[in-house]
């Protein structure tokens, strides 16, 4: 309902040359960008941040626990994601997504045997 009524508040300032709402504006203003970028974006940086994890899960299975090595195997593909995250202009309402993910890969990566 809030939404509704900003969107109400904020319609005044979204009009035309000839004083009509301009509603594709007023989409413009709530969503940044279109549906489909948005879900390839977000596809894309959910592979990348799974496939950055699985390598780095598999490394970190192979170091002792609590090490300078096993911090830096958890820690070290999160700036990369989200550097990602940010110039993809995905907002922060996605970050849950991103960090069970994570956490998935690097579960799972630290299963893998090669």
């Amino acid at each position: 309902m809030q939404g509704f009524f900003s969107l109400l508040f904020f319609s005044f300032l979204l009009r035309d040359a000839s004083g009509r709402l301009d509603l594709f504006i007023t989409f413009k203003v709530f969503f940044p960008m279109d549906v489909s970028s948005r879900t390839g974006a977000l596809i894309g940086i959910l592979m990348l941040t799974f496939l950055l994890n699985l390598f780095f899960g598999y490394f970190r299975a192979k170091t002792r626990k609590y090490s300078l090595k096993w911090l830096l195997f958890v820690h070290l593909p999160i700036p990369v994601i989200i550097v990602a995250r940010i110039t993809s202009g995905l907002d922060y309402r996605f970050v849950p997504i991103f960090v069970v993910v994570s956490v998935f890969g690097q579960l799972l990566g630290g299963k893998v045997v090669i």
